[in-house]
């Protein structure tokens, strides 16, 4: 490789499949077909260099100012320059180049950065990656150029690296600089043309009427753009186009759909782009869960971008069903669409210094990727602590001065409207003109019902405007806000340069997106797609290990006089209370007393055949008689269930795992409802209507039954979730989450 880069030029670059292409501020890296390119081009880069890391054994970023410093490079770049010295993208002479001494050449093993420079072609760069992740590897370039793979949006924004490699076979072609200038000034036509349009510009926080010109993925601008086929421009009539809706943090697993199902429902509702951290498979079935997933994202319209779990498993109080250190997680950053590191919710390991979760986020600092938060209730010196280590964005905000007080030290603020978790209300109020790009909007965990019913980021964007927010705000929470925030400084608006990302739409106070365009492609209209979407199934399994678990297994010895810890559960939060109450006693056992609502709550290890059973009392459900039980239980997803009796309790248990995971609805012996969940017990691979479907029945049973809760399983499935206050139950037992340990069910 040493040799081949000495003598490679520019011209020879530019005969591969793609070129890197430095545009302005950030390193934007592009694949049009090699007819295209129009002239040779030295690709040597100015703004990053990519190294080969190889104790890693992979690919890294780094800034140039780290490459100049490095002796064997600064060596490499005087060969090329006349004057033998190394200059920055401007033309200026860089710091620290003098010429290479050998005493430079002793210490260089003591260097912080990598010791093999890349300086190659993409075409290179994609094969070195696939010979890291054998995902990506492409035999040839005729196999290469078919699979549409091409290196995307290599941003330098605001201090973080943003790397990606996407899959795009089935969108227009990037456009090379020449082809857009001409577009752009009118020589050649455009795509598409949207004339007579109420323009919502999110940059500037004003609506102002224009006509927008698209070609190829790109907004040409504003302007007198034209058309080549009359169908290709659109009169608006005076409606409005927006920049297409980025969801800022959701779990898709919790949809209980795969991602090429939520992206055929998010593509109608006007959503670009999902930033999702599939931390539920992840602590299910590990990396390959993970591979997986972005196997399944691939080649969608909604981009599908991932932060790595940052927790599997979440916390040590719990049994998952796989580990995930720094070391499992390097690798991963190379692959498609990931983005950063995910919500950080073991916030006592990170603070008291756990070696595991301190180098997690130490890896990712190095990359200069993003850091999600997720620290309910922290504040003062620890939230300093906290967001002084670079993670910067949080969705666990329980009150809005606790909102308000992480915007003032650096945060950015997403804010939640999912099904069980509801803080829209509450936090919109701190969104003025002033600090809007500190807030977007997010879904974190929402039910098929609830995204059928009310769709997708097009409904925060409805209810924020109905709660007086400016509707451009609104929107710029809803795009603009968290495309910039995860390093994109060219999605997320609409003007020149910017990525075709749009929707349309007729009222300001009834927001209902109408035709989008994504990537520079009709995609939907009217609410029915106009293309067809890729829907690649996801393995089924793995297989549950309750085999030992009987009733017997749910007694809870209790003496006369006893009091229990009860779980106070709250519809419409995640977050529970705690309290006492006297114990109802049966043959030296505590049991259920259904006129008090004190359920018996059990979380049964599925993963490990550990036996593992967390038992405890909750009141909130309603139930009257049976029991519900799910393998949704977040974050390690074994076993929860509530009941009103042993039996019912067991029969729903183990009617779970015989379906290979999901939801069943039990009274007594006899399994009521179910909705299966195959995919690791989180996720089907049929459509959302018929897992909607079969939730309903579910609802249905639980509700005759008793139950009170419209929708027991979406608050369900976080009474396992030891990082939300204020009680929670795990296989291990009963979390007081403030103290971050283990008490007793009885008291």
């Amino acid at each position: 490789m040493e040799d081949r880069r000495e003598g490679e030029s520019g011209a020879q670059h530019a005969g591969a499949d793609a070129h890197l292409d430095l545009l302005g501020e950030r390193a934007l890296a592009v694949a049009p077909r090699a007819e295209r390119l129009g002239e040779a081009r030295d690709l040597q880069l100015a703004a990053v260099e990519v190294r080969l890391d190889e104790k890693r054994e992979e690919l890294v970023v780094l800034p140039a100012e780290e490459v100049v410093r490095h002796p064997e490079v600064r060596e490499e770049r005087a060969r090329d320059r006349p004057d033998g010295v190394v200059h920055d993208r401007d033309g200026r002479r860089a710091r620290d180049v003098a010429p290479v001494r050998e005493d430079d050449r002793q210490h260089r093993e003591d260097r912080a950065v990598p010791s093999r420079a890349l300086d190659l072609p993409v075409d290179d760069l994609v094969e070195e990656r696939a010979r890291v992740s054998p995902r990506l590897r492409v035999a040839d370039r005729k196999r290469r150029a078919q699979s549409g793979l091409r290196f995307s949006e290599s941003i330098a924004t605001r201090g973080r690296l943003s790397y990606a490699l996407r899959r795009m076979s089935d969108l227009p072609e990037a456009l090379p600089l020449r082809d857009f200038v001409a577009a752009a000034r009118g020589a050649v036509p455009a795509d598409l043309v949207l004339r007579n349009a109420r323009v919502v510009n999110v940059l500037t926080g004003e609506i102002h009427d224009g006509t927008v010109g698209v070609k190829g993925d790109r907004i040409l601008g504003l302007g007198d753009y034209r058309t080549e086929r009359p169908d290709d421009t659109i009169d608006l009539r005076g409606a409005y186009v927006a920049p297409a809706l980025w969801d800022a943090h959701l779990h898709i697993e919790s949809t209980m759909t795969t991602p090429g199902t939520f992206a055929r429902h998010a593509a109608v509702h006007g959503t670009a782009a999902a930033v999702t951290d599939p931390h539920e498979i992840a602590n299910v079935r590990g990396v390959a869960g993970i591979r997986d997933f972005l196997s399944a994202a691939a080649g969608l319209p909604v981009d599908v971008f991932v932060m790595l779990p940052s927790c599997v498993p979440s916390t040590h109080l719990e049994t998952a069903g796989a580990a995930l250190s720094a070391d499992d997680l390097a690798p991963l950053y190379a692959l498609p669409n990931v983005l950063g590191l995910a919500e950080l919710m073991n916030v006592p390991g990170f603070l008291f210094g756990d070696p595991a979760v301190v180098a997690k986020v130490e890896d990712a600092r190095r990359r200069r990727v993003p850091i999600d938060g997720h620290s309910p209730l922290l504040s003062g010196l620890d939230l300093n602590a906290y967001v002084g280590a670079g993670i910067r964005s949080d969705h666990e905000c329980l009150s809005r001065a606790e909102a308000h007080e992480k915007v003032r030290l650096g945060m950015d603020i997403w804010i939640r409207e999912g099904t069980a978790a509801k803080n829209l209300d509450d936090l919109l109020p701190l969104v003025t003109a002033a600090n809007s790009e500190r807030f977007a909007f997010a879904t974190d965990d929402r039910h098929p019902w609830d995204l059928l019913r009310h769709g997708h980021l097009d409904h925060h964007v409805r209810r924020a405007i109905a709660l007086g927010l400016d509707p451009v705000l609104a929107l710029r929470l809803a795009s603009w806000s968290c495309a910039r925030h995860y390093g994109f400084s060219d999605r997320g608006a609409v003007a020149p340069g910017f990525r075709a990302d749009l929707l349309t739409f007729e009222r300001l106070d009834d927001f209902r997106p109408d035709l989008v365009v994504l990537g520079g492609r009709r995609v939907a209209k009217g609410g029915k797609l106009l293309v067809d979407v890729p829907s690649a199934r996801m393995p089924e399994g793995p297989g549950f290990r309750v085999e030992g678990f009987d009733r017997t297994r749910l007694r809870v010895a209790a003496g006369d006089g006893a009091s229990l810890r009860v779980i106070e559960v709250r519809a419409g939060s995640i977050a529970t209370g705690a309290s006492q109450e006297r114990a109802a006693l049966s043959g030296g056992a505590a049991v259920q007393d259904v006129s008090r609502d004190l359920l018996k709550l059990a979380v049964v290890e599925r993963h490990r055949g550990t036996g593992n059973v967390g038992v405890a009392f909750a009141r909130g459900f309603g139930l009257k008689r049976g029991a519900v039980a799910s393998s949704v239980a977040h974050d390690s997803h074994n076993v929860v269930v509530v009941g009103a009796d042993d039996a019912s309790m067991e029969t729903a248990v183990r009617r779970v795992a015989e379906i290979g995971g999901g939801i069943v609805v039990a009274d007594g012996a006899e399994s009521l409802a179910e909705v299966a969940l195959p995919v690791g017990g989180l996720m089907s691979n049929d459509s959302m209507a018929d897992v909607d479907a079969a939730e309903r029945r579910a609802n249905a049973a639980a509700a005759t039954l008793g139950g009170t809760m419209d929708h027991p399983f979406m608050t369900l499935a976080f009474l396992a979730l030891p990082v939300i206050p204020e009680l929670k139950l795990t296989d291990r037992g009963l979390v007081d989450v403030a103290k971050f340990d283990f008490v007793a069910p009885v008291v």
